[in-house]
């Protein structure tokens, strides 16, 4: 389904409700390396609502920092969608997803969620559409920007 009852808070201010499990109990997973971050309480999101900009030292500039699309750049899900890009069981990791998208000029959000069997993961979303269809037309895109190659619908 995509909906969970509960809600979360986004560090920072921005409310977050809402939950979805993938069918099947797939959890993608991407690489990054490890970055310290506090064990966030059940349902707790983390995003900062403010993009750092810039660049690390040594690394080409990235692609969406000049052009970020409107949807990526207002508070993720405030138009009730938004997209589900990376799932980790390390807060710190992504902590960093969401540190390395912002950088990039992509709002971001993550949130912990217990799945049965699973324990707790760290989601971590951007972007903010209208409804199912408007989220699932903008990935496509979304993926080719950021060079990766899964992402869902998630209702907030």
């Amino acid at each position: 389904g995509d909906e969970l009852a509960g809600g979360s808070d986004l560090v920072g201010g921005d409310e977050l409700v809402g939950g979805d499990e993938l069918a099947g109990g797939n959890e993608p997973s991407a690489g990054a390396e490890s970055a310290a971050g506090d064990e966030l309480p059940g349902g707790q999101v983390v995003g900062s609502g403010e993009s750092s900009g810039g660049d690390m030292p040594g690394e080409p500039a990235a692609a969406g920092t000049v052009d970020t699309p409107q949807p990526y750049q207002v508070p993720v899900g405030q138009g009730g969608w938004a997209l589900h890009l990376y799932s980790f069981p390390d807060n710190g990791l992504a902590q960093a997803q969401v540190t390395d998208l912002e950088r990039r000029g992509y709002r971001a959000a993550m949130r912990a969620v217990d799945l049965p069997d699973k324990g707790r993961w760290y989601r971590v979303y951007v972007g903010s559409f209208a409804s199912r269809n408007e989220a699932l037309a903008a990935r496509s895109d979304l993926l080719e920007r950021i060079g990766t190659d899964w992402a869902m619908p998630f209702r907030f």
